[in-house]
């Protein structure tokens, strides 16, 4: 798998924007949706021995009112809702994780048809059930059964910040394939390639500890994160280096008492990082 690295340099985006025809429109329309469904396959074939009780999607009031501001975007088609398996997670082995989330697909009205961005938006996480992931489950549980809530909440917080970098890396270079030198960090007039993640961060967690790990996400407040990560393309390494990382949070997180479900427990307080 590619890497990801920092850049602390400058890098611009083409300033001269010209309008499609309707035809090209259409043309980049099709490139794009073609570019997805390449993606929807690829997820379907992870899930082709998959346990049924994983494509379950997660319980989860978390960044449900965090909508993402497409104003900010040009061409934007969406949102499409997603459910499949994230692999090859660095740090925990085997264990893979069933993501849900919407994105858009967002595109710049050149005649160079760039795809320009992916927003993310209600994104949940949760390990699969079964061998690969017992560890990190088991884990998890002695954890809560022991009352050590905060290094749980930790630890869930670090799972679901991995989960999350993967699977944007995976839509990244995704499209890298298609074009990289699109992208290209030694072009200063190269377009970067943007991923942003609307979610919120002041949310508990709602346990269950009876006969296994189970959770999900109850929201405290609606506090909104947006984190947006600009990448280029290093052709000589193979690899996406960040430009620059911005972030914008809606307003400040209060730590209030959440009810959770009956036979769930709240775990930690309702703070979360904004940055993954």
């Amino acid at each position: 798998m590619d890497s990801v690295k920092e850049l602390n340099s400058s890098n611009s985006s083409l300033t001269n924007q010209e309008n499609l025809n309707s035809q090209q429109f259409l043309d980049y329309k099709t490139k794009i949706r073609e570019l997805i469904h390449k993606r929807e396959m690829y997820f379907l074939s992870l899930q082709k021995n998959a346990n049924p009780q994983i494509r379950i999607k997660p319980t989860s009031a978390s960044a449900v009112d965090c909508e993402p501001n497409l104003s900010e975007f040009d061409g934007c088609i969406g949102p499409t809702n997603y459910g499949h398996y994230v692999e090859d997670l660095p740090g925990y082995g085997d264990c893979r994780a069933y993501v849900t989330y919407e994105m858009y697909v967002c595109t710049k009205t050149t005649a160079t048809q760039v795809i320009t961005s992916f927003v993310f938006n209600k994104f949940t996480a949760v390990p699969e059930p079964g061998t690969d992931c017992a560890s990190l489950l088991a884990g998890w549980r002695n954890l809560a059964m022991t009352n050590q809530l905060s290094q749980l909440k930790i630890e869930m917080d670090a799972f679901l910040s991995i989960v999350r970098q993967k699977l944007e890396a995976d839509w990244l270079l995704l499209v890298v394939d298609e074009n990289k030198t699109i992208y290209d960090c030694e072009d200063p007039d190269a377009d970067l390639l943007t991923a942003s993640f609307y979610q919120s961060h002041c949310y508990r967690y709602c346990i269950n500890t009876t006969g296994g790990f189970n959770f999900y996400q109850s929201a405290c407040s609606e506090v909104c994160c947006q984190t947006t990560t600009k990448y280029c393309w290093d052709e000589i390494e193979e690899e996406f280096v960040i430009v620059v990382i911005d972030i914008d949070e809606s307003s400040e997180c209060e730590d209030v008492v959440v009810a959770c479900n009956t036979g769930y427990t709240s775990a930690g307080d309702c703070f979360h990082n904004c940055v993954p």
